[in-house]
């Protein structure tokens, strides 16, 4: 099921999405721990698209 949901919307959007829900939680639970890992899944997420592996269809 999920790998599927991955499949259809990308892997950029899951790091995005993971991004966002760890900086959310960040708001929740304050104390600038979860905002470093929801730095590096959103910049992961933006950058996933610029580092296709060539004769992959995806990495």
């Amino acid at each position: 099921m999920l790998s599927g949901l991955a499949a259809e919307i990308g892997s950029a959007w899951i790091w995005i999405l993971a991004g966002l829900v760890l900086m959310g939680a960040e708001l929740a639970a304050p104390g600038m721990f979860l905002v470093w890992f929801g730095l590096a899944a959103l910049l992961t997420g933006f950058l996933a698209p610029a580092c296709r592996c060539p004769g992959r269809r995806r990495c």
